[in-house]
C-alpha cells in the first residue's frame, strides 16, 4: 500500500511539475524521485505510532501526528522553495519539484495511509509495543558524544575546510581507460592539458579578419612566452577584403597576358593539356576582378572546409579555432589573455573559464538562496513550536550534522564539486525535518524518551537507513559527480538521523532542566 501512494505522489509530482515548470530536467526529476523518500518517513510515523497506541482510533491518531508531519512537510517544501531562487536553472526546478512532491506526499500519507491498516492491521496492533531496542544510550552518553564529537570536527576544521572542487575532474567516468589514454596523448604528444577555443565573430568578412589577426598576434605572443604551446587558426584562410581590393587592378592588369603567355608556351614546346591549369587559375582571377564585393570559395571542396570552422548565424558571421594549453600555465594566466582578446571583440572559451564562472554563480547564490531558506525555516519553526527553545534545537541538530559532514569529509579527502553541492538542500530538508517529528513527539509523550524512540525513533532511523542505502549505491556509479553526491548525501543523511534520534531528546531534556 506504501508502494502504491508513493507511485501516486511521485506521479502527482511530475504532473504539477510539468504543468508549473514545463519540460522537466532529468536530473532534478531524478533527485525529485528520491527525495520523495522523505514520504516513506511520513507513512513509517504514523505506522509507528499507530501500532503502539491501541487506545486511539486511526482518526484521532491522524489529529494527534498530523501537526508534527504538516509542520515537518512545511518547513523542508519552504526551504526548497528558496532553492527555486537560484541563478541555475536545473536548481531551480530541482527545489520547485521537490518542495512540490513533499507537501504532496504528506496530504497523501495523511489521508491515505492508515485507512486500510485499519482492518486488516488490527491483530498486529493488539500486540503492544514493540521490544525495547535503543534504551542503552544514557543521557550522560549521549552527553560525552556531543562534546567529543564537536570538539574532534572543531580541530580537523580548524586546521582545513572541505576543498572545492571547479574542474570537470569528478564530473566524467571515474576509471575510463580510453579518457585517461587521450589526455597523456594530449600530454605527451601535443604538450596541452586541454584545448581551449578561439570564437570570432563579426558582422562581415573585413571586422572578421580583422579581429581574427588581432586574436593570432595575441596567441602567438602567448606562445611565445610559454602560457600556450601552439594554435591551429583559420587566419590563412580567412578572406582578407583589404587585399582582396588591392589584387583587383593587378588582376585585371595581368588578364591580358594570358593569350601572348599562351603562345609562348606552345612555342616552347609546351602543349595545351599542360597549360589547363595555368588557364584554368587566369580564368578564376578574371571571375575574381568581375565579382563585387568580398569573394569567398564556393567550390566543393572548400566550401566543405570553410563549414569545419566558420558559419553565418543570422547577420553574425562566425568562426572558431583551437588554442592549446600548457599543462603548468595556472588559470588565472589563461583570464589575463582571455580578457585581452575579449576587449577587442573576441571571445576564448574553455570550460577553465566556464567552471570558475559557474562556481562563482553558485557563491553568489549562497546568499541569494541560503539567506531567505534560513529565513524562512526559522519563521517556519517559530510557527511550529512557538519556543526560541526547541527553533535553536533545531539549529543546533542542522549545525551539528553540518560539522560532522564537514570533518567527514576533511578526513576522507572528500571535495565539494558541481554535482555533490545538491546535498546540501537534501542535508537541510533531511536535518529540520527529523528534529520537528522529534520534538513534537517528545511534547506528545511528556518527554518519555523511550516511547519517542520506539516510534518515530524506530521511524526515522529506519526511513534514514533506507535513503542512505539508496544514495550509498550511488557511490558505486562509474560517474564520479554522482559517486560523489553518493557518497556525501549519505554520510550526511546518517549523521542527521543519528544527532535527531540520540542526542536532540537529551538536549530537549536539558533545555527544559529535566
Amino acid at each position: 500500500w506504501l508502494v502504491v501512494l508513493l507511485v501516486v505522489v511521485l506521479t502527482g509530482t511530475v504532473a504539477i511539475g510539468t504543468l508549473l515548470l514545463g519540460p522537466l530536467n532529468v536530473v532534478a526529476l531524478g533527485f525529485a524521485a528520491i527525495l520523495l523518500g522523505l514520504a516513506a518517513d511520513y507513512a513509517l510515523i504514523l505506522y509507528q505510532e499507530y501500532i503502539s497506541d491501541r487506545d486511539l482510533s486511526v482518526p484521532e491518531l491522524r489529529r494527534v501526528v498530523a501537526p508534527s508531519i504538516l509542520w515537518a512537510a512545511c518547513t523542508t517544501a519552504g526551504a526548497f522553495f528558496m532553492v527555486g531562487r537560484s541563478s541555475l536553472p536545473g536548481l531551480t526546478q530541482l527545489g520547485t519539484l521537490v518542495a512540490v512532491g513533499i507537501l504532496l506526499a504528506a496530504a497523501v500519507m495523511l489521508l491515505a495511509f492508515l485507512a486500510p491498516l485499519a482492518s486488516f492491521g488490527q491483530g498486529r496492533r493488539e500486540s503492544g509495543p514493540q521490544p525495547a531496542v535503543f534504551t542503552s544510550l544514557s543521557g550522560r552518553t549521549a552527553w560525552i558524544i556531543t562534546v567529543l564529537a564537536i570538539a574532534a570536527s572543531g580541530l580537523i576544521l580548524a586546521r582545513q575546510l572541505p576543498k572545492v572542487d571547479s574542474s570537470t575532474d569528478d564530473l566524467g567516468p571515474k576509471n575510463a581507460a580510453a579518457r585517461q589514454a587521450l589526455d597523456e596523448v594530449h600530454v605527451e604528444v601535443g604538450g596541452f592539458a586541454e584545448a581551449l577555443w578561439l570564437l570570432v565573430e563579426g558582422p562581415d568578412e573585413a571586422e572578421v579578419s580583422r579581429r581574427l589577426q588581432s586574436a593570432d598576434e595575441l596567441i602567438d605572443a602567448a606562445v611565445e612566452d610559454g602560457r600556450l604551446t601552439g594554435s591551429a587558426l583559420p587566419t590563412a584562410l580567412w578572406p582578407r577584403p583589404p587585399m582582396q581590393e588591392a589584387n583587383r587592378p593587378l588582376v585585371l592588369a595581368l588578364w591580358p597576358r594570358l593569350e601572348p603567355a599562351r603562345e609562348a608556351a606552345l612555342s616552347a614546346g609546351f602543349t595545351d593539356e599542360s597549360l589547363r591549369l595555368t588557364v584554368g587559375i587566369f580564368e578564376a582571377w578574371r571571375e575574381f576582378a568581375a565579382a563585387d564585393g568580398v569573394v569567398m570559395p564556393q567550390r566543393p571542396a572548400s566550401e566543405w572546409a570553410f563549414r569545419k570552422f566558420s558559419a553565418r548565424d543570422g547577420d553574425r558571421l562566425l568562426v572558431v579555432g583551437r588554442v592549446d594549453r600548457r599543462v603548468s600555465v595556472p588559470v588565472a594566466e589563461l583570464e589575463k589573455l582571455a580578457a585581452a582578446i575579449e576587449a577587442d571583440g573576441s571571445q576564448l572559451l574553455g570550460w577553465p573559464f566556464i567552471s570558475g564562472a559557474l562556481l562563482e554563480t553558485m557563491r553568489r547564490d549562497l546568499s541569494r538562496v541560503l539567506v531567505p531558506m534560513m529565513v524562512v525555516i526559522l519563521l517556519l519553526l517559530g510557527f511550529a513550536f512557538r519556543g526560541l527553545r526547541e527553533v535553536l534545537l533545531s539549529l543546533a541538530t542542522l549545525a551539528f550534522a553540518l560539522l560532522c559532514l564537514s570533518s567527514v569529509m576533511v578526513l576522507l579527502g572528500w571535495a565539494w564539486n558541481l554535482m555533490n553541492v545538491m546535498a546540501l538542500p537534501l542535508l537541510f530538508g533531511a536535518a529540520v525535518d527529523y528534529g520537528i517529528h522529534i520534538q513534537l513527539a517528545l511534547q506528545r509523550h511528556d518527554g518519555d524518551l523511550r516511547r519517542v524512540r520506539e516510534t518515530v525513533g524506530r521511524a526515522i532511523l529506519l526511513c534514514g537507513a533506507s535513503t542512505a542505502a539508496g544514495f550509498g549505491t550511488l557511490g558505486f556509479a562509474s560517474n564520479g559527480g554522482l559517486a560523489t553526491l553518493g557518497r556525501i548525501c549519505a554520510t550526511g543523511i546518517v549523521i542527521a538521523a543519528l544527532a535527531s534520534v540520540f542526542l536532540l531528546p537529551v538536549w530537549w531534556k536539558a533545555a527544559r532542566g529535566r
